[in-house]
């Protein structure tokens, strides 16, 4: 058996070089994927948990208004004055124009039965200022529609959380509203 010629082993050596360069570019090919898919997923994690922390707020905030007394809900100045306070989850969203909202309204329904919006007030807050955009003092009032929302904006946009729910004077209750209009799922009402 005789030795390789030295022309055969630089062809091999040079085809060994081509073979780990080609590797070399699909390892690197391969690890340009998986981080742009990591930056992706983390983005698409601090959305989901941003959104999670606005739709907090809004639980939280008609939560406080749920434990405060009639009177404190149920006037502008009031609701200004409780709005005030921002919620624990407001840290977690980075923007600084957050904005709250909250109108209340008297829930009627029409003839047919289904809820109109009747008076209402609405106050909102934005960098720790709470305002009042409209009056009305409905502390004789049964029940009132509390429909407040959050708005924000990051780099893929505006984003906008809302919840509407109902308060009773008298609490928690269904008296007046359970076989109601009002207690109907379907019944779209103000939408911001």
């Amino acid at each position: 058996m005789s030795p390789p010629s030295p022309t055969a082993s630089r062809h091999s050596a040079a085809f060994t070089v081509v073979e780990v360069l080609v590797a070399a570019a699909l390892i690197s090919l391969g690890m340009c994927g998986v981080l742009t898919i990591s930056a992706k997923s983390t983005q698409i994690l601090r959305a989901a948990q941003i959104a999670a922390a606005s739709s907090l707020i809004l639980q939280q905030r008609i939560e406080t208004i749920r434990g405060r007394p009639w009177p404190e809900i149920s006037n502008e100045n009031a609701l200004r004055d409780l709005l005030r306070t921002p919620m624990e989850s407001e840290k977690e969203i980075p923007d600084p124009d957050l904005i709250e909202y909250v109108k209340v309204l008297v829930p009627t329904t029409n003839a047919a039965g289904q809820i109109v919006e009747g008076a209402s007030f609405a106050v909102w807050r934005q960098h720790g200022t709470a305002y009042i955009e409209s009056r009305g003092d409905f502390g004789n009032e049964p029940t009132l529609l509390f429909a407040s929302y959050v708005t924000w904006t990051d780099k893929d946009g505006r984003h906008l959380r809302n919840l509407r729910t109902l308060v009773c004077r008298a609490g928690l209750t269904r008296s007046g509203v359970f076989g109601s209009s009002l207690g109907n799922p379907g019944a779209g009402f103000l939408s911001p």
